[in-house]
C-alpha cells in the first residue's frame, strides 16, 4: 500500500523559483513510492504576493493564499481526501508502515481533518502513539488531510480570515496554522485526528515565510547553511531510529 492508494489528491505547495525545494520533496515522495502523477500528485504553484496585506509577513500571506487556492482546487475532486504538503515536508522513516492505520480512519467516516505533520500539539496529557482524535491546538501544517466533502464548511472560514482585519476575534489575517486551529475552536464538530508523534516533519531549509537569516543572503554562507541544515536533518532522523 502507498499513499496514493487511499488519498484522492496530493498537493505539494512550491514556489516556482524554489527548484531546490521541488527537487527535495520529489526525492522525499520517491522514498515512499510516489511520483508526480497528473490529477493525483500535483506540484501546486505557491503564491508570493507583493505586500503582506497586514498579515504577519509577505511569506505568511503567500502561504495562506497558497493553502486556500489548493483547497479550492481540491473541491473539483468531489469526494475522497486531499493531502496538502508544504515543500519542506519529510516523511518519517516508518511512514508507509502507518498507512493501514490511516486507511482505517479514512474509511471509517469519522474524520474531517487529519494532521499527519505538525510542530507541536498543545495537550496536557501525553497521547498514545498513532492517530488519535483530539481537540488540542496545533502548531504547524506541513502535512494534513481534509475530507473533500468537508471543504464546503472549512473554506468559507479560511476565505473570511483573508478579508477580516488582523486581530479579529473570529480570526483575521494570521498564520495559516493558527487559522486552522481557530476554525476548530469555533467548529467543535470538526472531527480532527492527529498523528503522534508527527509522521511528517519539516526539513531544515531556508524559509520563505520567516524573515531570511543574514547568512542566507550570501552565496558561500548560504551553501554552508544548507550543509548545516542537512546535517541537522540527518541527526534528527537518526535519533528517531534509536
Amino acid at each position: 500500500m502507498i499513499l496514493t492508494d487511499i488519498v484522492s489528491r496530493i498537493y505539494v505547495l512550491n514556489l516556482p523559483e524554489r527548484k531546490d525545494r521541488k527537487k527535495e520533496i520529489e526525492h522525499a515522495l520517491k522514498q515512499i513510492g510516489i511520483h508526480w502523477q497528473a490529477n493525483q500528485v500535483i506540484c501546486w504553484p505557491a503564491i508570493r504576493p507583493s505586500s503582506n496585506n497586514n498579515f504577519p509577513s509577505v511569506g505568511a500571506y503567500g502561504c495562506f493564499l497558497s493553502h486556500v487556492a489548493a483547497l479550492q482546487d481540491a473541491c473539483h475532486a468531489e469526494h475522497g481526501w486531499a493531502l496538502i504538503l508544504e515543500d519542506d515536508a519529510v516523511f518519517a522513516s516508518d511512514f508507509n508502515t502507518q498507512l493501514p492505520e490511516l486507511a482505517k480512519v479514512l474509511s471509517s467516516e469519522q474524520a474531517d481533518l487529519i494532521y499527519l505533520g505538525h510542530c507541536h500539539v498543545a495537550s496536557e496529557t501525553a497521547a498514545p502513539a498513532g492517530l488519535n482524535i483530539s481537540t488540542a491546538a496545533v502548531i504547524g501544517a506541513q502535512g494534513y488531510l481534509v475530507r473533500i466533502a468537508y471543504l464546503a464548511t472549512l473554506l468559507p472560514y479560511l476565505e473570511a480570515c483573508i478579508s477580516r482585519p488582523a486581530g479579529h476575534p473570529l480570526g483575521g489575517r494570521l498564520h495559516y496554522d493558527g487559522a486552522l486551529s481557530l476554525f476548530r475552536q469555533f467548529n467543535p464538530s470538526c472531527r480532527t485526528w492527529i498523528a503522534q508523534p508527527s509522521w511528517i516533519e519539516q526539513r531544515f531549509s531556508r524559509s520563505d515565510i520567516q524573515a531570511h537569516w543574514w547568512y542566507d543572503r550570501w552565496p558561500l554562507l548560504r551553501q554552508c547553511a544548507a550543509w548545516a541544515r542537512k546535517f541537522k536533518q540527518a541527526r534528527r532522523h537518526a535519533a528517531t531510529l534509536n
